[in-house]
């Protein structure tokens, strides 16, 4: 029932609905393949990562690289909140080290002074 009443309204609804869902899925892959790249530099071994270089990204940019780090760990990003994202975001901008916040099933995310890092609860 509310899709016709909206394509009264516009009859381009559903190719608008269209463009905004390649304009997403476009900027989606960017932030990730943003993330991977970092993810390639910036990793100081297998689940630690340099802090001060992940608090120079961007929110968006943080978001995703952690959204990656999560599928890294878990091979899927299921259950995956931003809610939960930014809880973990918070503590990463502390600025007190020995934080953590549990990151998924039997893994906790860890803020030290100068890196962070995944690893078993």
């Amino acid at each position: 029932n509310v899709i016709p009443k909206l394509k009264e309204l516009n009859p381009n609804l559903l190719e608008t609905f269209a463009n905004n869902a390649r304009l997403c899925r476009m900027a989606a892959e960017f932030f990730t393949q943003r993330a991977n790249e970092f993810l390639s530099h910036q990793t100081i071994s297998p689940g630690r990562y340099d802090l001060k270089s992940f608090l120079t990204l961007s929110e968006k940019e943080q978001s995703f690289v952690l959204r990656q780090i999560f599928e890294d760990v878990h091979g899927h990003k299921r259950n995956l909140i931003q809610e939960h994202l930014e809880q973990v975001l918070g503590v990463l901008r502390t600025n007190a080290s020995g934080k953590q916040k549990e990151f998924g099933p039997g893994k906790v995310l860890v803020r030290e002074r100068e890196w962070f890092e995944v690893k078993d609860a």
